[in-house]
């Protein structure tokens, strides 16, 4: 249900030093430095304001074997990430996050199955509401809506199998597939207050590598709840680390 609608601006940038680790793997330390500001539009004025600077450090470390960057058929992809912010490196608050998560692309002659599993905590740091991992939409829990559940802990597994319908241009690989996936989730310490739970859903799904970019139309459902989506491209944000580029 619809409480408000808040306005939200965020400005900041980071700096990182990696490494190439042979041809498929990649190590990153970085700096982050952000401001974030948010306040109710419309809605109860005792709902909470943001205004706050997060800086610290990040690492990152990936490992990349599939056989395109998004809609792989083939390979797999690992990706951790750690973050350490502390008003001692320039920011207003202290909270840790760290966070796991792989794909897994397995080719069954011209259909693929696709595994995919994360998990993430704050390593009891109490993260900011803002700051919390947001799930939902058609990367994580297709039922939900984009980044609707927030938590400060959570594990996520799916597995979709697609059928290869017809290749649209097969010299540059691209073709189109139909889909059934299914999801399950836990989520803990919920940012808002509201108790642990366990999710499950399914979801079927259209789409793959076109000559307008990736595309996929889908719908989900979990309990009672329906979720549908169009995507062309990218998604844009990123509520987990199933978001990345990484492990699309």
């Amino acid at each position: 249900d619809r409480l408000a609608t808040y306005d939200f601006v965020e400005v900041g940038g980071r700096v990182e030093l990696g490494w190439n680790v042979a041809r498929r793997a990649q190590a990153r330390l970085g700096y982050v430095n952000s401001r974030r500001r948010s306040n109710v539009s419309v809605g109860p004025a005792l709902l909470p304001d943001v205004d706050a600077r997060d800086a610290g450090l990040s690492v990152q470390v990936g490992f990349d074997s599939r056989d395109r960057e998004s809609l792989a058929t083939e390979g797999f992809a690992a990706q951790a990430e750690y973050y350490e912010i502390q008003d001692a490196l320039g920011g207003d608050r202290d909270w840790r996050r760290a966070e796991l998560g792989a794909h897994f692309a397995l080719p069954l002659r011209r259909n693929v199955a696709w595994i995919s599993a994360a998990a993430g905590s704050d390593l009891g740091s109490d993260v900011p509401i803002d700051r919390a991992f947001r799930l939902g939409g058609a990367r994580t829990l297709p039922a939900y809506s984009y980044d609707e559940l927030r938590t400060r802990a959570y594990w996520l597994a799916s597995a979709s199998f697609m059928w290869h319908l017809l290749d649209l241009v097969a010299v540059k690989d691209q073709s189109l597939y139909a889909g059934l996936g299914l999801q399950w989730a836990g989520l803990y310490d919920r940012a808002l207050g509201e108790a642990s739970r366990s999710l499950n859903g399914a979801s079927v799904q259209l789409g793959g590598p076109t000559p307008i970019g990736s595309f996929t139309l889908g719908a989900g459902k979990s309990g009672s709840d329906w979720g549908y989506w169009l995507s062309i491209g990218r998604p844009i944000g990123r509520g987990t680390i199933l978001d990345s580029g990484l492990l699309q």
